[in-house]
């Protein structure tokens, strides 16, 4: 029997005479037209008001923190003269204290240090109110408030430099070598894909360049949301006014918000490391903030013993903490403060158990996430559990999924290489147009690894016999393409040789499968 030969030079190329193509492979740079003034202005707008409007809103809240922590605990308890809009403002402590004693240069009267060092003493063992003469800890604290916002801008702009120079990748198609067999059916079609893939790739390029503006805005975001987290957290435990519940919640909410960021920064940086970063990596941590918050305070609730609560302060506020807690499972802050961390470690699945318990309370039926196509994507040779999650992060669940999405959108969103993708999509484009079965028969009796080799087969095979020559070179050639389709009928598990032939043919003029050719043979060069 006879083998389907692969002809030489059958990759798809552009031909030399084709004006457009000839000058994208000669590797002159496009001369692109400037964007008039208003279009950049509006551009630059839309990327910058957001992150604008947010680090506005992080200078007010760590004003307002400074105003309600800060300040009340200096000798002057008012904001200095020259501060704009703000000098002279005074701040008072929640317990209505007049400056202490040291400030204003007076004797210490008879039992006030051995009072704070007891009221000291009770801050650290019942409750985690912040002390009147704690100003250290207030600014570290504040500092501390202050940073989730920096960091994570810092490693958002890191990463869009590291990014920039692949939105500027330019997609070369192969050249004629202008002694190939090509007919002129087959070069119009390579002509028309090359040039359908050029303006696709000059779109994801500039989509590229505003995904990496997104992920600066969603970067701001999240590192904004942790800072207002932790100073809510703050604000909640400089006085004892609000019940020790509330307190404690915003103890272990600071708690969950501080672990969920340290551990996702760490993620973010090494993402970072290796340029490979996206608005979508920094939302999923901002859901995981949200959902760690969220699962501290409700744990919290659920656990709470509600009892008598009251407005004392100072000692009396730290006895009574104390007895309150004393009735609860957690007998101290520190409590609640591993009881954020834990949860924050255990990820999200700690609030899932929750709603899934409260729903089958109610008797509700909760929806169950399918991963049957994920766990098909491990049949894709060369790709990892890492490679899954990575392209997880792009909507990319199935085979089918990985088929059917865009090459140029994958390379400036992934930081694969041209010819990784194309062999991942080569291989499920396979198995989504024959199947699995018949994929992997094709892998073992007829030695094709993907679409690509399919459709070479299947472009010989569907060749006119009347164009190969006459007489008894028609005729060898022709009783050769009956063999190779008998083959493939046989191997495939088709009736007769007019289905194999009925099977194949939209597989050879499929326009997927020719445009990831065009990628396969081609290459990138940066401008």
């Amino acid at each position: 029997m006879s083998h389907a030969p692969s002809r030489p030079g059958s990759e798809p190329s552009l031909s030399q005479d084709v004006p457009a193509p000839a000058a994208s492979t000669s590797g002159v740079r496009r001369v692109r037209t400037a964007l008039p003034a208003s279009q950049r202005l509006a551009r630059f707008a839309g990327d910058w008001l957001g992150i604008s409007v947010l680090f506005c809103l992080w200078i007010s809240m760590l004003l307002l923190l400074t105003h309600i922590v800060i300040i009340p605990r200096t000798c002057a308890q008012r904001w200095p003269a020259w501060v704009p809009l703000l000098g002279d403002i005074k701040s008072m402590l929640p317990s209505g204290r007049p400056p202490r004693p040291e400030c204003l240069g007076l004797p210490l009267p008879e039992g006030h240090a051995a009072l704070r060092s007891v009221s000291s003493l009770g801050d650290g063992m019942t409750t985690y109110l912040l002390s009147d003469e704690a100003l250290g800890l207030s600014l570290a604290l504040l500092a501390v408030a202050a940073m989730p916002l920096l960091l994570s801008f810092g490693a958002a702009l890191i990463a869009k430099w590291q990014q920039a120079p692949r939105a500027r990748h330019r997609f070369v198609p192969e050249s004629d070598p202008g002694d190939s067999e090509w007919s002129d059916i087959e070069r119009r079609w390579k002509r028309e894909a090359a040039e359908r893939i050029q303006r696709l790739w000059g779109i994801e390029a500039r989509h590229s360049v505003q995904a990496q503006h997104r992920m600066m805005q969603h970067a701001c975001l999240y590192g904004f949301a942790t800072s207002a987290i932790f100073s809510w957290g703050l604000i909640v435990n400089n006085g004892g006014s609000l019940a020790c519940q509330t307190r404690m919640m915003a103890i272990a909410a600071g708690s969950a918000a501080f672990t969920s960021f340290s551990l996702s920064f760490g993620r973010l940086t090494v993402r970072a490391s290796i340029r490979d970063t996206s608005a979508r990596m920094f939302a999923y941590a901002l859901r995981a903030l949200i959902l760690s918050v969220l699962a501290a305070v409700l744990l919290v609730a659920l656990l709470w013993h509600h009892s008598v609560s009251g407005g004392a302060t100072d000692a009396a506020q730290v006895a009574k903490d104390g007895v309150v807690l004393a009735q609860q499972p957690f007998k101290g802050p520190t409590s609640y403060m591993m009881l954020g961390m834990v949860v924050a470690l255990i990820g999200e699945g700690v609030l899932s158990q929750i709603t899934a318990r409260a729903a089958s309370a109610v008797s509700l039926q909760m929806p169950t996430r399918a991963s049957a196509g994920t766990s098909q994507l491990g049949m894709i040779d060369g790709l990892s559990d890492l490679d899954v999650m990575r392209l997880g992060e792009e909507g990319i669940d199935s085979i089918h999924a990985l088929a059917m999405s865009s090459t140029a959108a994958l390379y400036f969103s992934t930081p694969y290489t041209l010819q990784r993708l194309c062999d991942w999509q080569d291989q499920a484009l396979l198995i989504t147009y024959v199947g699995l079965a018949k994929a992997q028969t094709c892998r073992e009796k007829l030695m094709v690894r993907g679409a690509i080799d399919l459709q070479r087969k299947a472009d010989y095979l569907m060749v006119d016999s009347q164009s190969s020559g006459d007489g008894t070179d028609a005729d060898a050639k022709s009783e050769a393409r009956q063999g190779a389709f008998e083959i493939i009928r046989s191997s495939l598990g088709f009736i007769s040789i007019e289905q194999a032939r009925e099977s194949l043919f939209p597989l050879a003029h499929d326009e997927v499968i020719r445009r990831l050719r065009i990628f396969h043979r081609g290459s990138v060069i940066e401008t």
